[in-house]
């Protein structure tokens, strides 16, 4: 069958930042856009963050990209996009960059801006496949509208920034099959890009099951997607316990919970975990955008289980009740309590680096929570104008020295690029090295380029 058929020059999959970012750059470029969004709202993962953008000395060292992201910035500026420069930095992770975005209004403006260039940003219109010809170029996509009827896209460009692989069950399942996991962000990243890019021979980096992270509310709480921003990311300061009573990790070790605590939830504990915070906790500033009180509030809100209790021995009781080992809990905040008061002579194991306060001032709080991946440091491997690297004409980048030019080849796929979380990392820097800073900086660049291909192939048409 003869599918219906579109023409543009560049296919924009997703509308994220690092979709919508790259659609405003290939239209400031002269090109045609058209943006496929799977979801029914336009900003994707990116209306649900905190809209914080961190990146080390003003460069990403995680890909190869030249884009310094003070020009990214500025540019969002340029486009009435605002970009709040903080004096101080709330979350603690080695960065320099103190940049904050009002992520509704972001999505809203990019919107805008695509609309008022030309561009159709066209929601419930899921990307099915890439196109390509017999030399292995990207001629285009498939896609579906909101009736689930394919149609053809015809382009010579196809920026893929659906989003990721954190939503993806079967990937969950069989990275960690022992986890129980909430959904991380938005319903919709599926892999969908990830997985049309191998199909045409892409090449991935490593990393690809390392995840970045937060806990949420477990069952019974009900979370809906405008409410993804519930972490418990107050854990920094909590003793964080297994049902059998025990903690498991250094929780002041990861900024925000996102990469250690996850890490080490995933690796070592099946089922809950209970988060536990007195008073003094519960009254902490907004180190993280908003106050303790509003993150634990937000939990009983929704149904989560929130224990509340005058005195610890209270508390125990009632994780007891729970199915909880109230017994060891209450001997392992008694320790913690002593050995961070010097009063015992004791390391503690797991060991405890920062926020060693005593958590001894009532009432006192236990908070039940599961893990959300929020995205993986690995995928599509990319090269320094975002364009996707591919597998069958590209060498192996474990170490070696190579003699020959042909023992390091790393050549593209003609027409594919990629930003945002589609994106892989070399290396695991924490949520807030990742993610928004990488939407930005890879779209900007595959945005640009796409549309000079695009240009170029035409041309040669003619």
């Amino acid at each position: 069958m003869r599918l219906e058929s579109r023409n543009t020059d560049v296919v924009v999959v997703g509308s994220g930042m690092g979709g919508l970012v790259s659609a405003v750059r290939a239209l400031e470029e002269g090109a045609d856009v058209i943006v496929l969004e799977k979801g029914d709202k336009v900003g994707g993962t990116t209306r649900v963050t905190g809209g914080y953008i961190a990146v080390d000395e003003d460069a990403d060292r995680n890909v190869d990209l030249s884009e310094p992201i003070e020009d990214g910035l500025q540019w969002l500026e340029g486009n009435d996009v605002e970009v709040n420069r903080m004096q101080e930095w709330e979350h603690g992770e080695s960065v320099t960059s103190r940049i904050r975005i009002n992520p509704p209004q972001f999505a809203d403006r990019m919107q805008e801006l695509i609309e008022e260039m030309g561009g159709e940003l066209l929601t419930e219109t899921p990307f099915k496949e890439l196109r390509t010809d017999e030399d292995g170029e990207v001629t285009g996509v498939v896609a579906a509208t909101p009736e689930n009827e394919p149609f053809e896209i015809n382009a010579p460009s196809v920026v893929l920034a659906a989003g990721g692989r954190s939503a993806n069950g079967a990937i969950l399942s069989e990275y960690f099959p022992h986890s129980d996991l909430l959904l991380g962000r938005d319903p919709w990243s599926t892999g969908d890009g990830y997985f049309a890019a191998k199909e045409v021979g892409a090449k991935s980096t490593e990393n690809l099951s390392e995840p970045i992270g937060v806990t949420r509310p477990s069952p019974p709480a009900e979370i809906a997607f405008e409410d993804m921003r519930c972490g418990q990311i107050y854990d920094t300061s909590s003793i964080a316990v297994t049902t059998e009573g025990y903690r498991f990790t250094d929780e002041s070790a990861s900024a925000s919970q996102s990469d250690k605590f996850v890490k080490d939830y995933l690796k070592d504990v099946e089922g809950e975990v209970y988060l536990i915070i007195d008073q003094d906790i519960y009254e902490m500033d907004s180190r993280y955008q908003s106050t303790v009180e509003e993150r634990l509030e937000m939990a009983r809100e929704f149904g989560g289980t929130v224990i509340q209790t005058d005195s610890l021995d209270q508390l125990c009781d009632k994780l007891d009740a729970q199915g909880v080992d109230g017994d060891q809990v209450h001997k392992t905040i008694t320790e913690f309590n002593a050995v961070v008061r010097g009063e015992r002579d004791t390391a503690l194991q797991p060991p405890r680096e920062g926020y060693r306060d005593p958590i001894d001032r009532a009432p006192f709080y236990a908070v039940k929570v599961l893990p959300a991946i929020l995205y993986f440091v690995g995928g599509l491997d990319i090269d320094e104008n975002a364009q996707v690297v591919s597998r069958t004409v590209s060498t192996s980048t474990l170490p070696y020295k190579p003699e020959t030019n042909g023992e390091s080849a790393r050549e593209p796929i003609p027409g594919l690029y990629a930003a945002g979380v589609e994106v892989g990392k070399r290396t695991e820097e924490g949520y807030y090295g990742g993610g928004l800073s990488l939407g930005l900086a890879a779209g900007r660049v595959a945005g640009e380029h796409a549309a000079k291909r695009a240009k170029q192939t035409v041309s040669g048409q003619h």
